[in-house]
């Protein structure tokens, strides 16, 4: 039997009671549901697709990996593994993908290597293409939320205001372009030039693809030397 209970604010309660939590995607940025079954105890199994399954699951050693697209090795894992006790994952493990070990890592590649004369007082631009519900929207605003080093700034693309709102509660401003899908005007970029030239940071940082190239290209424009691009895949 197949039920579709529809959207849940709380997924993990599914997680924790299963028998066996399945990953069969072809491919991934970073799967976050399997650290999440980790950390509820699922049993997993998942495609060994590019990018994130081996290195969350300890390359098999925490979850079992079958090859993308071969049914058969799928299958017979999901009937081996109904059979078989699940593996103890220790905390240390886990706690490499806590998000203030995750902070710290990004804070250490993000800025190690930046000018030292960098303190509380530089600002950091982060151009994204909207703030809906996604991952590397949540992601931004943890890295803000955590970081008291340094000033934050956020551009929109887009009028998606799930996280606006968020970043409002915290005194962060936020500044949108309003962008509708598919369309890219000259009055948008001129105001994004603008937004940038007023808020003289000290690094732009832009995440996913659109923001990548538009906030990239037009920082590069505009003398800005500390640049930094997410990418997602």
């Amino acid at each position: 039997r197949i039920f579709f209970p529809g959207f849940d604010n709380n997924p993990f309660k599914y997680m924790a009671k299963c028998e066996i939590f399945v990953l069969s995607s072809a491919w991934e940025g970073m799967p976050n549901v399997l650290i999440q079954a980790l950390i509820c105890g699922s049993k997993i199994i998942s495609t060994d697709c590019p990018h994130g399954p081996k290195e969350i699951l300890n390359r098999g050693k925490y979850g079992s990996l079958v090859q993308v697209g071969n049914i058969n090795a799928l299958s017979q894992a999901i009937k081996k593994n109904l059979y078989t006790p699940k593996t103890k994952v220790p905390k240390k493990f886990l706690n490499q993908f806590s998000i203030v070990k995750q902070y710290k890592n990004l804070h250490s590649i993000f800025f190690e290597d930046w000018d030292k004369s960098l303190n509380q007082k530089n600002k950091i631009l982060h151009i994204i293409s909207g703030l809906g519900k996604g991952g590397a929207e949540k992601i931004l605003y943890r890295l803000i939320l955590n970081d008291q080093l340094f000033q934050h700034e956020v551009i929109s693309l887009s009028n998606e205001d799930f996280y606006k709102l968020k970043f409002e509660k915290i005194n962060v401003s936020v500044k949108s372009l309003n962008l509708k899908r598919g369309k890219l005007g000259l009055v948008s970029i001129f105001k994004l030039i603008k937004f940038i030239k007023d808020s003289k940071p000290s690094i732009i940082h832009t995440w996913m693809y659109h923001s990548d190239l538009l906030g990239g290209l037009i920082g590069k424009l505009l003398g800005h030397k500390n640049i930094i691009w997410c990418v997602r895949n």
